[in-house]
């Protein structure tokens, strides 16, 4: 397989071993990984490196908050960082959930690696091109 150029990937998702397992897959294909448990920390690193980051793979559900709301936050920041939500729920309920609003596309989980690189690959050029978002 071709060397993929991801860029930088925040992960903001609560569940420790599913961003620890993230970080691998993406870490391992050549990507940078900066993780969030909290919207806090997720707002704090966009704030800080909303330049770098290639993509966002955000959790639909973090404890009490809202995927749509953490993708509100991130959009008063920047319109500029290709938006992954990701669930287990079905697709059609991600699709009403975030109807409106400014997203790359849905990771369905379980998700199959070589589908979020190429996912996250596919962000990283059109971020890199300026022909995105």
């Amino acid at each position: 397989m071709p060397a993929r150029t991801l860029g930088k990937i925040l992960v903001i998702d609560d569940d420790h071993a599913l961003r620890n397992l993230l970080e691998a897959v993406i870490s391992v294909n050549g990507g940078d990984v900066l993780l969030a448990a909290t919207p806090k920390e997720a707002i704090e690193h966009v704030s800080r490196e909303k330049e770098t980051i290639s993509a966002v793979l955000l959790d639909m559900n973090l404890g009490s908050y809202k995927g749509e709301d953490v993708h509100d936050q991130i959009m008063e920041i920047t319109t500029g960082i290709p938006i992954f939500p990701m669930s287990g729920c079905h697709e059609d309920e991600m699709e009403e959930r975030f109807a409106h609003k400014k997203i790359a596309g849905f990771i369905s989980k379980p998700f199959k690696a070589e589908d979020l690189i190429s996912s996250l690959a596919s962000a990283a050029q059109c971020k890199q091109s300026s022909q995105c978002v």
